[in-house]
């Protein structure tokens, strides 16, 4: 889909996001740790009027211990979602290709939590040359409430690494 680009949100967009993904709280809280250089919000965007998918580049320390100790530095690939209309046209390879662009210059991995039961996702990560670094991580998932709270639930993921260079990968298993 050659009439897409992928640029870094901004607050001006929020209307627009809510619009086409609904979760309001969600496209909040990642502006606002986006303001504070915890991260970045990029937005796939059609005929630079439609958002069509969008993911989130976290830039801070990770918040699960295991990742903190074992991926010093490197950046997390959070939160990948295309609309359903947009998807089989290359837009998650397009925001995935930008967010590693970004990561690269701050790290030569980049790290994501997939769900151990999707097959279809692990498919499309291992075609991009993501590899497991840890299986079955205790993690916690977000479940934005519509009164603004964030509820918090036990998730397992399984963690996947890319090297951005050529570089041996430390640490899989």
């Amino acid at each position: 889909m050659s009439h897409v680009r992928v640029l870094q949100a901004h607050d001006s967009h929020l209307e627009d996001l809510i619009t086409a993904f609904g979760k309001r709280h969600y496209f909040v809280r990642q502006l606002e740790r986006q303001c504070a250089g915890h991260g970045k919000l990029l937005v796939a965007w059609t005929d630079f009027t439609t958002p069509a998918g969008a993911v989130y580049l976290w830039l801070a320390p990770a918040q699960e211990p295991e990742l903190r100790a074992g991926l010093v530095g490197v950046p997390l690939l959070t939160d990948l979602e295309v609309r359903p209309a947009f998807r089989r046209q290359g837009i998650a390879t397009r925001l995935v290709k930008e967010a590693e662009s970004l990561a690269a210059a701050r790290s030569h991995r980049l790290a994501l939590g997939v769900s151990p039961d999707k097959s279809e996702l692990h498919r499309f990560w291992r075609n991009r040359d993501y590899q497991p670094w840890r299986l079955w991580l205790e993690t916690t998932r977000d479940i934005f409430q519509d009164d603004g709270t964030v509820d918090r639930e036990i998730d397992y993921c399984h963690v996947l690494v890319k090297n951005l260079v050529s570089q041996p990968l430390e640490g899989v298993l």
